[in-house]
């Protein structure tokens, strides 16, 4: 079927799904208008400024009405996991508004993106609203096409974030009971193949299309093939009979990143099997280029594109925003990360950084650096960038991936510094001063600063473990190797400060760099 340029306008452009749909609409030449109540928040994305933005709310017809003018078809991808009690019913108002306001303005299809569920069950609050959103679209006199997904697979995916989490963390897993009901996946690339497609469908389609990978199984055995795609052995998991979906999702934020708010509505929309009834959309639409993409290499394939982002994503600022360093040139992928990605999406990533800014050359300390790092033991240089950054990785790392990162830039030894103060080591450890150089040296001589950070992605909870007892000989390790570096970059191997040493304490990341990778 050849498809045919649309004008479509998306809500939930923010969102895990809308934010990953929109770039594949406009790479099939269809216009895009998105629907959203913060714009600000579309700045990072590399799309913005290719597509129209309508700002307001769900809740306001007139708004909406607008919104809709010149359109061909309407994603609503719209779902609160609020824990508000009326949540529901003010889910339900939007979507009333929103059929109303694509009834008068003449759009002549809707399509939207509900939960994969059983029929004829006590469902969930949440999957009883997502159910209900449903309906309301079905009912209206615009056809709707209403998708049906499980659990997504794809970095940013709450659902896929829990698995990857519980995986990783915990050597054997004791959960919640229901781990063993049945699950069907869904590769976030397929679903938006799908979502595009639906452009096209007859218009006398009006129905239900329930999504999945064509694989089932249970939620225990997706954590275990999750562990294995990690790298771990597989976990075994024993069902608790934990007495509550309140407690069980109190459990899942106390072991995953995963916020409680969170938490607890995911694992109240767990409770039922989530396996496709109808296999009607394959005959509505072609399935993806390369057939349905399996549960193993879906996530195959999302950590392979984390891991060609790491280090870069995950090394901050000393006051916590990024580097000013320019990534790799990496193709964008739908189930890689995202600028517009939660803080505790993607994997687990330690960092541990030190800052000297000093009155050296720059180059000449680079050199020195180069000299320095090349020499060391089961390390190997994977990028050099002239007189600004050296990136080594560790050989050999049993408990997991560690980079060490030297960047060094202009320094600002007049102003006030923007690093805390080393609370673990002297100003000087070296023994050296400023005042031992003279002073039209040190004034010849440009300000660099000079910044090492230690990246770390644990493999497992022994990885974990390994980074937090390795601290104490870690941050002495990297105050050695700044000195090195500076005795061996300054004249006469004098450490010139101009500044106090700085130390960032160890912390947790999960890609604080939100920008967008710039394509080759």
């Amino acid at each position: 079927m050849t498809p045919h340029r649309r004008t479509v306008l998306v809500t939930g452009a923010t969102g895990y799904v809308g934010g990953r749909l929109i770039p594949q609409l406009l790479a099939a030449g269809h216009r895009v208008r998105a629907l959203v109540r913060s714009p600000e928040k579309l700045a990072p994305l590399d799309w913005a400024d290719r597509i129209e933005i309508a700002k307001g709310s769900l809740d306001d017809f007139d708004t909406v009405r607008g919104a809709c003018e010149g359109v061909d078809a309407v994603y609503y991808l719209v779902h609160s996991m609020s824990d508000s009690r009326d949540f529901a019913e003010r889910e339900k108002s939007m979507a009333e508004t929103t059929a109303r306001a694509v009834e008068e303005a003449g759009v002549r299809r809707i399509i939207y993106l509900g939960g994969l569920h059983p029929d004829d069950v006590e469902l969930s609050v949440h999957m009883r609203s997502r159910a209900a959103v449903g309906e309301v679209f079905l009912d209206s006199t615009v056809p709707a096409a209403v998708f049906e997904a499980g659990i997504i697979i794809g970095s940013g995916s709450a659902s896929f974030e829990m698995i990857r989490h519980l995986a990783a963390v915990l050597p054997a897993m004791p959960a919640p009971s229901w781990v063993t009901n049945r699950i069907e996946p869904l590769f976030i690339r397929d679903l938006l193949h799908y979502l595009v497609a639906a452009l096209d469908l007859p218009e006398d389609i009006n129905e239900r299309l329930p999504l999945g990978c064509g694989e089932v199984m249970t939620y225990a055995e997706a954590m275990s093939r999750a562990s294995t795609e990690l790298g771990l052995p597989r976990r075994p998991v024993v069902a608790l009979p934990l007495p509550a979906q309140l407690l069980a999702g109190y459990w899942v934020s106390l072991v995953t990143p995963l916020p409680h708010g969170l938490a607890v509505p995911l694992v109240q929309s767990l409770q039922d099997d989530a396996v496709r009834s109808s296999h009607h959309v394959d005959q509505l639409i072609d399935p993806p280029p390369d057939g349905p993409t399996g549960y193993s290499r879906a996530i195959a394939q999302v950590l392979e594109a984390e891991n060609r982002l790491l280090p870069d994503t995950a090394i901050p600022l000393p006051d916590g925003s990024p580097l000013a360093a320019t990534p790799t040139p990496t193709p964008r992928t739908t189930h890689g990360p995202s600028p517009t990605d939660p803080p505790w999406a993607g994997p687990t990533v330690f960092h541990s950084q030190r800052t000297r800014v000093v009155q050296a050359d720059q180059g000449e300390l680079r050199q020195a650096a180069e000299a320095i790092v090349t020499g060391l033991k089961r390390w190997s240089l994977e990028k050099r960038e002239p007189t600004r950054r050296l990136l080594t990785r560790r050989r050999g790392e049993r408990f997991g991936s560690a980079w060490l990162d030297i960047r060094l830039g202009d320094g600002n030894p007049s102003g006030p510094s923007d690093v805390p103060r080393d609370s673990h080591f002297p100003d000087n450890p070296d023994g050296l001063r400023d005042s031992d150089a003279p002073t039209e040296e040190r004034a010849s001589r440009a300000a660099t600063r000079l910044t090492q950070t230690t990246v770390f992605a644990p493999r497992g909870l022994l990885g974990v473990i390994a980074w937090h007892a390795s601290s104490p000989v870690r941050a002495l390790n990297s105050a050695r190797m700044i000195s090195r570096v500076l005795r061996s970059g300054t004249p006469r191997g004098r450490v010139q400060l101009t500044r106090r040493p700085s130390a960032v304490p160890a912390g947790r990341s999960t890609r604080p760099d939100r920008r967008p990778v710039p394509a080759p």
